[in-house]
């Protein structure tokens, strides 16, 4: 045995040596979605077919680089592909909402949902005419994400609630109930947002997403429900009654308002302060010994439009009421309102912090709670609202993007059809021009080249968002921007007419049309790509072509023998092994598809088998620990998940992508790897790498066993 794996070794690595003489240098091929795709099969499936224990299983061929395969595919049928497992995503995310496995509902919409829709964009950008849903599937991900969090910080408020009642704790209950309240109003807006982007992709993608969308109807209602009961446990509701002295009103003669505030029984709420919520305005009062108050109502922003207005008793945290509301007629009246500069700077430059101050209001009344915009020339700088006596400052830094020389700096009250209108004030102001600094590093494989550098102006201030143009010997080849700390990444095809033994210039510049920064240029050469030279540069093509097909048989004839001597072997062993190890599902032969005997906690089973995986790491029995690891992770994808069993491993894996959160995929994916590596190549692998893997799989494992139990107390916990 040794002896064969000695002489696949010795072939290996002859049949590398002859071919570096054959191939020489080569450069990196970048595939595209499409192609990968087209490649393994539009359903994700590889087409070529192997035998492997018998079965016929659908595998990649091995020795085939996918990389480096040219196939394309049909591009309709990979979009097609990618949006059917765009939106099985969404609906198995779902699923474990309603599980209460909140992390995994995420993962599932997370970085491989991203992923995936990214690589939809480059077959959407690659074939024009398809129909373009990538904009629902970015709401989708962003709704979902929206509708679990609701969900989780509703249920984890909710424990807390409870918590506070039995502890007996009055004021804690009222004040996480008064959060409950509002988390329920947000889980029902996102939920109702959530269905109708399902519909949109059900509608124009054929998904059915139906089931996922009575699921959300179905957490929204108990969550309603629960709510109910929280608020007439701890609150008691209230009743206002509003009137007017006058339905007109406008910013110089506010709305004097009398009200009365009363419980749902009839009882005055007499002697306390009350916070109003009139139009889009707060005021603050306090009742009377018969619950009686009086208010002033002064509008801003109000629209002009506006027949009634509606004021709300909106209760502190730990008060014992329930909000109400009630309405007046209202007759709005426009009034000119006044903005004024009371601090502006008379030069600046690129990255200089610059401060705008100023005031609003109207006849000398100042104005709170106003929206300012504050721009030079056409681009705005800043934003912010006034202070409750009328002023405003706006901090910030120019951009790069603002023209140099004399400039226009505005500030605006952008109101428009308001009770207040709207408003603007200038003053002048000089952009001074800033050197730049442009840096670049080259590097040539074959025909390809990889630059990268960092845009910066004098004092090394990073340029965002800058445009450097790329060129070879005078010809524009790319485009790339700066990123956040200046620095840009390029990567190019050299031009045809540069061979591999020809050097060529590359420049890259920055050049802004309309900026306040100066143009910046730097310049590198690439050298001709070395000749293969050496012992074996005499070897003409078909000589080594020939001798390279040898070794090919050679290896294979080897491989084969060492493989049966393996399977001899482990026949041998397996007939006097009868450890309750195996029956966990670490049969000699590598079989991982016998599935243990039902057990009260499945989860127990499966860390009792990642243990056992990690006694035989331990004793130095590598091939074992796999074993039983991927046997032990890959019973708990199929107790968890509508996955085939009969599946080879990477049939599994390919179809769990779409399903499993992005932490079990890629542990899934990581201990395929390992498996295939020790049962199919018979590779060694190291003590560190096994156990990392191990570690992964009983940390996702007792991760899913705490949520269950955690689930369970809470179901214990919630009311009917």
């Amino acid at each position: 045995m040794n002896r064969s794996r000695y002489v696949l070794a010795v072939a290996v690595v002859a049949t590398l040596v002859v071919s570096s003489a054959v191939g020489g240098g080569q450069s990196t091929v970048t595939t595209s979605p499409e192609r990968r795709v087209a490649e393994n099969g539009a359903n994700g499936s590889i087409a070529a077919n192997e035998s492997v224990d018998g079965r016929t299983t659908a595998t990649v061929p091995r020795h085939r680089d996918p990389d480096r395969v040219q196939q394309r595919g049909d591009s309709a049928a990979v979009e097609r592909w990618l949006r059917e497992r765009l939106a099985h995503r969404l609906g198995n995310s779902m699923v474990r909402v309603k599980r209460g496995q909140y992390e995994k509902a995420r993962g599932i919409v997370g970085d491989r949902f991203s992923k995936q829709l990214g690589q939809y964009v480059e077959v959407q950008q690659s074939a024009p005419g398809n129909a373009n849903h990538t904009e629902q599937f970015r709401r989708g991900k962003k709704s979902q994400r929206r509708f679990i969090d609701s969900v989780q910080d509703y249920r984890r408020t909710y424990k807390q609630y409870r918590k506070a009642r039995r502890n007996g704790n009055t004021k804690r209950a009222r004040q996480r109930a008064r959060r409950l309240d509002q988390l329920a109003e947000r889980t029902n807006q996102s939920g109702t947002s959530l269905k109708s982007t399902y519909r949109n992709v059900s509608g124009t993608t054929g998904a059915d997403l139906n089931r996922s969308s009575r699921q959300v109807t179905t957490i929204s209602r108990n969550i309603s429900t629960t709510q109910s009961g929280v608020e007439s446990a701890v609150f008691e509701r209230t009743e206002l009654d509003v009137t007017a002295q006058s339905n007109h009103v406008s910013f110089l003669d506010p709305m004097n308002l009398t009200g009365v505030l009363t419980t749902a029984n009839g009882s005055r709420v007499s002697n306390r302060n009350v916070t109003l919520d009139v139009g889009n305005r707060t005021v603050e009062t306090r009742t009377d010994n018969d619950g009686r108050f009086t208010a002033s109502y002064r509008p801003t922003t109000l629209p002009l439009n506006t027949k009634r207005l509606t004021v709300r008793y909106r209760p502190l945290n730990e008060s014992a009421y329930l909000g109400s509301t009630d309405s007046v007629a209202a007759n709005v009246t426009q009034v000119d309102s006044t903005l004024g500069l009371t601090r502006t700077p008379n030069e600046t430059r690129f990255g200089k912090s610059v401060a705008v101050s100023g005031t609003v209001g109207a006849k000398g009344v100042s104005a709170g709670d106003v929206p300012v915009v504050v721009s030079i020339g056409d681009e705005r700088i800043g934003t912010t609202t006034t202070g409750p006596n009328g002023t405003f400052t706006v901090r910030t830094r120019i951009p790069s993007s603002i023209r140099a020389g004399n400039r226009t700096l505005r500030a605006t009250v952008p109101l428009s059809k308001k009770a207040l209108s709207g408003a603007n004030a200038t003053r002048k102001l000089r952009v001074k021009r800033t050197n730049t600094s442009l840096s670049m590093d080259a590097a040539r494989n074959g025909s390809r080249v990889e630059a990268h550098g960092r845009l910066r102006v004098r004092n090394d201030t990073a340029v965002t968002g800058g445009a450097v143009v790329i060129r070879v010997n005078g010809n524009r080849v790319t485009s790339v921007e700066t990123g956040s700390n200046g620095s840009y990444n390029a990567t190019f095809e050299l031009p045809s007419s540069v061979g591999p033994d020809r050097s060529a210039t590359v420049v890259a510049a920055y050049e802004p049309s309309s900026s306040n920064l100066e143009n910046a240029r730097v310049s590198d050469v690439v050298e001709p790509v070395s000749k293969p030279t050496g012992l074996l540069g005499w070897i003409s093509l078909p000589w080594a072509g020939a001798a390279l097909l040898t070794l090919v048989f050679l290896l294979g004839t080897v491989f084969v023998r060492s493989r049966r001597s393996d399977d001899v072997d482990g026949v041998g062993e397996g007939e006097g092994t009868s450890s309750g190890e195996d029956a966990r599902g670490d049969s000699p032969d590598g079989d991982i598809e016998q599935e243990p005997p039902e057990t009260e906690d499945d989860a127990a089973n499966e860390l009792d088998a990642l243990d056992t995986a990690r006694t035989r790491l331990s004793s130095g029995d590598h091939e074992r620990a796999v074993k039983i690891g991927y046997a032990a992770f890959r019973r708990y994808l199929l107790r968890n998940y509508d996955l085939t069993p009969s599946s080879t491993p990477r049939e599994l894996r390919d179809a769990a992508e779409s399903v499993v959160t992005d932490r079990e995929y890629q542990t899934l994916a990581d201990l395929t790897a390992c498996y295939e590596r020790v049962v199919f190549a018979s590779n060694g692998i190291s003590t560190d790498t096994v156990s990392v893997l191990l570690d992964a799989a009983d940390g996702i494992v007792t991760d899913e066993r705490t949520d269950q139990r955690t689930e369970e107390r809470m179901d214990e916990d919630t009311e009917p």
